[in-house]
């Protein structure tokens, strides 16, 4: 998939993120709730963390806010 046609959500933690930053909006899981309204639905969303299993968790608060967006899990991680 072209990155023009996704949007990227890390939900890492930020020390994660510090240590390696591939880009892409960063929210990590624990404030996704109170920040859901701030990810971007201009495209597909792809959400990783660094193993998937965060980021499938991750991808029920979009969708239990009512975002229509389609929603991918990036099965695996980012760093497999």
């Amino acid at each position: 998939m072209h990155k023009e046609k996704y949007n990227l959500l890390e939900v890492r933690e930020d020390w994660e993120r510090d240590e390696f930053n591939i880009g892409g909006q960063h929210i990590p899981i624990a404030e996704l709730l109170l920040r859901v309204r701030e990810i971007h639905t201009d495209k597909v969303l792809v959400v990783c963390c660094k193993t998937g299993v965060r980021s499938a968790r991750a991808i029920d608060i979009p969708i239990q806010n009512n975002f229509t967006t389609t929603l991918v899990n990036l099965k695996g991680g980012c760093f497999q």
